[in-house]
């Protein structure tokens, strides 16, 4: 259930849930999955995020390349971010920021080899800033 509180009055001021439908196809025997078009006006123009299944599934077993994937796909323009966030947002479990940019710059090169297109380039800055292009 998506639900939208105001924090001044504590009061709901949206909920719902937001997979509305969800049904099986016979023959294919995927889902389908309808959401509440409710929740439109929370999305704005963009609705989705396009993920290129066949890139997600050439990087099986490469984690961090994987989540690298589709951090970049759900942003319309790159924009710098510090790798400590990265490391956070991604869930990795390294607590030293040396041993995470040192799989970072090992995901991103799988990334630039693999794609092109997803990553032009991936500096792998000394500074905490990363900006992926």
């Amino acid at each position: 259930m998506v639900i939208i509180r105001n924090t001044e009055t504590k009061r709901e001021v949206f909920g719902h849930h937001l997979i509305a439908k969800a049904e099986q196809d016979e023959k294919s025997r995927h889902w389908i999955y309808r959401l509440d078009p409710d929740l439109r006006a929370l999305y704005g123009d963009m609705t989705h995020t396009l993920i290129d299944w066949d890139q997600r599934l050439a990087l099986k077993g490469k984690d961090l390349a994987r989540w690298l994937q589709l951090y970049i796909a759900s942003h319309a323009k790159p924009y710098p971010v510090k790798v400590a966030t990265l490391r956070d947002l991604s869930g990795s479990r390294a607590k030293a920021l040396k041993n995470f940019r040192g799989k970072l710059r090992l995901a991103l090169d799988d990334l630039v080899k693999k794609f092109s297109g997803l990553i032009t380039t991936a500096p792998m800055p000394k500074q905490e800033n990363l900006a992926l292009t």
